[in-house]
């Protein structure tokens, strides 16, 4: 009876085990039959990891299984699996882009909504620019626009100012300055030798003996004459002093 009641015992654990495992097993494939696999190939896959996701429109739809470097492409290759719920927008016209996650920077596989006829299980999507670079695209043709912006308006400017009174009058003033430089030069230029030239006749005078002066300078006898005058009226002064000197003392003496 005990020895029964142990069979009976064991053939319900098998039995339940078995069952689990047939369960599971069920589920498994279940669940590994409810995937379908598409690739697509990248020039690089930086930040981009095996197990992050996959959105079809902004809806979680995947995730990716395997990343490796293509060898008759010479790229990477990226394979990821998709529900079978997303394989009705999975089309020909889908398109796919590492888009960034988040603020440490996440990298994951968005692909778009497809309006074409559905895209074969296996086939490999097309990729293009991630939105960033062309973000950095767009950056870099603003920037140029605004130089070429920049570029346009100091040629306005430029051309503005030289066409503006200020910068003729200015121009005018600086002509003006110089004719009036070069007149004095030439008036003043034309004094010196003019006074030179009259310095010399008159020197030229003197060492020809011609006029007073020549003949002052030149006469010996004139000179002499001179001298004697000189000291004569000098003489005649002194005499005038002694005697007013002494005229004066004695009108004060009583």
């Amino acid at each position: 009876m005990k020895k029964s009641q142990e069979i009976a015992v064991g053939l319900f654990l098998f039995v339940g085990l078995g069952g689990i495992a047939i369960a599971m097993l069920g589920l498994g494939q279940s669940i590994l039959g409810s995937r379908y696999l598409y690739t697509i190939h990248l020039s690089a896959a930086e930040g981009l990891i095996a197990g992050g996701k996959v959105t079809l429109g902004g809806v979680h739809i995947g995730v990716v299984d395997h990343i490796g470097l293509d060898t008759k492409h010479r790229n990477v290759l990226v394979a990821f699996t998709v529900e079978k719920l997303a394989l009705s927008w999975i089309r020909k016209d889908t398109i796919a882009e590492i888009a960034t996650q988040g603020v440490l920077g996440d990298k994951y596989i968005a692909l778009s909504l497809g309006e074409k006829e559905l895209l074969p299980v296996g086939s490999d999507i097309p990729v293009r620019a991630s939105a960033e670079f062309a973000h950095f695209i767009n950056k870099g043709d603003h920037l140029l626009t605004s130089l070429s912006v920049i570029a346009r308006n100091l040629e306005h400017i430029t051309s503005a100012l030289e066409k503006s009174s200020l910068l003729a009058h200015t121009t005018q003033s600086a002509k003006n300055i110089e004719t009036l430089t070069n007149t004095v030069n030439h008036i003043a230029s034309t004094d010196i030798v003019r006074t030179l030239t009259t310095l010399n006749k008159v020197l030229d005078k003197i060492d020809n003996g011609s006029g007073s002066l020549a003949a002052l300078l030149n006469d010996p006898s004139l000179y002499d004459s001179v001298k004697d005058l000189v000291g004569g009226a000098n003489k005649n002064r002194i005499m005038r002093n002694l005697i007013r000197t002494t005229i004066q003392e004695k009108s004060t003496t009583p």
